[in-house]
């Protein structure tokens, strides 16, 4: 089952997002907080994702997962440290995890293959303005092959985000409106994201006011030629970052065994529908706009 694209970082991030997405969607996602008194999916989401940062101020988890509304962001943090710790965070998003994909039908011989080709390389990628990507690679290594490839597969999510964002902003984008105009390109659809990100119908309506006088969307709020090229200019430029900022040490040939081995877990999981994608998701952009 490999993704269907030819460019290398795009295929390794096909591969790997996938087990990145059960920390959110597998059975016990919503609830794998509670043990710390986490009482919501959002605070939970909140303290794990932000926690390799530390105890940082909620703005600054704004800007680095650059997609959200600062008040949804607000509603969770500081609030959740009075509650748990970032350790304790760290602990449990790992451990719950690791048994997500165990349950999911991932092979342990596969899963401990891969994090021997993968741990070197994303251990050494360049940090430079990744500050998320940054802080999941300097978190120790766990024992288990599960929780070290969970690990590593959140690395190599956040580092190629946090280039992704850098791009976003040098192509004149906020983080909110590159999310508005990805739900438009291939979704998920507005009610979604809308409620998933916090923002509200009007303040929605505001985005896309925004990029139709940026001449990326029509009024119809479907997008534009121009819109179109800026988002394949975005993703193409997103692979090629990640590649050339310490993927291309794994070279080509790494990729091919990382993909050849880590397919049969691949398609346990797809067939566990423990995330809500495809291998299709995966695939090239159809262009979109006239």
């Amino acid at each position: 089952m490999e993704p269907m694209s030819t460019q290398p970082a795009r295929r390794l991030h096909a591969a790997l997002e996938p087990l990145h997405l059960v920390s959110y969607f597998a059975p016990g996602a919503r609830e794998s907080g509670q043990p710390l008194g986490l009482k919501s999916f959002w605070q939970t989401y909140m303290a794990f994702r932000s926690a390799p940062l530390g105890q940082v101020a909620p703005s600054t988890v704004v800007a680095a997962f650059a997609s959200f509304h600062p008040d949804m962001v607000h509603r969770s943090l500081p609030a959740v440290w009075s509650l748990t710790t970032p350790q304790d965070c760290l602990d449990t998003r790992n451990a719950y995890a690791a048994g997500a994909l165990r349950a999911a039908g991932v092979q342990e011989a596969g899963a401990t293959r891969a994090v021997e080709l993968l741990a070197p390389v994303l251990g050494a990628l360049d940090p430079t303005g990744r500050a998320l990507g940054a802080a999941n690679a300097a978190l120790p290594a766990a024992e288990d092959p599960f929780g070290a490839l969970w690990q590593l597969a959140t690395t190599a999510r956040e580092h190629r985000g946090d280039g992704h964002i850098a791009l976003q902003v040098a192509l004149g984008l906020t983080g909110i409106e590159a999310m508005v105009l990805h739900s438009i390109d291939v979704g998920p659809p507005a009610p979604v994201m809308q409620k998933s990100r916090g923002l509200s119908e009007e303040q929605w309506a505001d985005v896309v006011t925004g990029l139709a006088a940026k001449g990326l969307v029509n009024d119809a709020g479907e997008l534009t030629k121009a819109g179109n090229d800026l988002i394949q200019e975005l993703e193409d430029r997103t692979d090629e970052l990640a590649w050339s900022s310490g993927l291309n040490a794994l070279g080509e040939a790494g990729v091919d065994e990382v993909l050849t081995t880590l397919a049969p877990s691949l398609e346990a999981l797809y067939a566990a529908k423990a995330v809500p994608v495809t291998p299709e998701y995966f695939a090239p952009r159809t262009p979109k706009g006239a």
